[in-house]
């Protein structure tokens, strides 16, 4: 099964809904979703799931330290979270970053048109290698903001808070894609 096909299936099959969320005693804050998956005759029940909890609590903590890279500006090291062919796709610009020197730089440019950037993550949900985050990017417009293949944003000296949701794939703990939704205010 290609990869997009089976994240199309995953996606499908995975029902977000925060009753059903279990939370970490610790930080009260979602760590698994269980899957759902329907039968042949359309009924609703319980997935296998995909990976054991520790490995989906692996997955969840991998997410958490690349954002915590990102936020110290790491760019070699949030490059090195990446596999070989691991790609960041900005889906509000449609710009893949691919490579070690492409990924490292898709935090340069947020770094340069915000430098003051904080990442504040909402939400959290696993689902075996699928790891799906609801945050947002806040921060001042201080520099030009890059759009790679278009041009640049001139900065505008305001608060910005771009809500986004993040979907990450995850294999042997790298990521293999990280797709970002986002909007700008």
């Amino acid at each position: 099964m290609s990869r997009l096909k089976a994240n199309a299936e995953i996606g499908a099959n995975i029902q977000l809904n925060r009753n059903m969320m279990k939370s970490s005693p610790a930080t009260d804050n979602p760590m698994t979703i269980q899957p759902f998956s329907k039968s042949s005759t359309g009924a609703m029940h319980d997935a296998p799931a995909a990976a054991p909890k520790s490995a989906q609590g692996s997955n969840e903590a991998i997410i958490r330290h690349l954002y915590q890279v990102a936020e110290v500006k790491d760019y070699v090291g949030f490059a090195a979270m990446f596999t070989e062919d691991g790609v960041f796709i900005d889906e509000g610009t449609g710009y893949a970053y691919r490579g070690a020197k492409e990924l490292a730089r898709s935090v340069e440019i947020y770094a340069k048109a915000m430098p003051d950037m904080h990442r504040e993550l909402y939400d959290v949900y696993v689902a075996g290698d699928r790891v799906i985050v609801e945050l947002s990017l806040n921060g001042t417009s201080a520099g030009p903001l890059e759009i790679p293949g278009v041009g640049f944003v001139p900065p505008t000296g305001k608060k910005v808070k771009a809500p986004c949701c993040d979907v990450f794939l995850l294999e042997d703990g790298k990521v293999i894609s990280f797709h970002c939704y986002h909007e700008i205010r």
